[in-house]
Formats: structure tokens, sequence, C-alpha cells
């Protein structure tokens, strides 16, 4: 969360991806970013194709009111998605 933090104060449009192989980490991931007020979306299997495509497009906007964090589920993910509108990629996964 921190580098995202500060990625945004240095340039609040810069977009960034955060992926993991397990949705549940996605999910932890997700109460931060709520209450530090990141315009975000998600991208997870459990979505239809249809609504995959919208949070696609919405990722890609380039408006003042975008959003600049996309949670991605790395099995959904991988599919040939074009996700150039991120300057940022973060992989995480748990430690066992």
């Amino acid at each position: 969360m921190s580098l995202l933090t500060k990625l945004r104060s240095e340039n609040p449009s810069a977009k960034s991806l955060v992926i993991s192989q397990f949705t549940s980490m996605l999910n932890i991931v997700e109460t931060p970013l709520k209450a530090e007020g990141f315009n975000f979306v998600r991208l997870d299997g459990k979505m239809t194709q249809r609504k995959r495509a919208e949070v696609i497009e919405l990722f890609d906007e380039r408006g003042s009111d975008s959003p600049t964090v996309m949670l991605l589920s790395l099995k959904a993910g991988g599919v040939g998605l074009n996700l150039t509108a991120a300057s940022r990629v973060f992989l995480l996964d748990p430690v066992s």
C-alpha cells in the first residue's frame, strides 16, 4: 500500500496493476484501497466476459475520475489482455 500511496502522491493519474494468483489476496488488498480512497476496479475469473470487457474499458480511460488501480487475478489476466494503460505492476502472493 505504501508504494501505491507514494505513486499516487507523485502522479495522481499513474495507473497500476496489482496481480495475484489468489483471489483471497485480492480480497485483502481491497480493504486498504477503499480506506485510502483509491478508485479501483477488479478483474477475476468469476466475472462474465461482458463485465470483464467493461472493467478493462474503465481502466483504459484517461479521465481524472478513472480507476488508477486494477486488481487482477493471474488466471483471468492470463488470457491475452493488453493492459498498456498501467505504468506499474505489483505481483502479490502470500509467503508460506
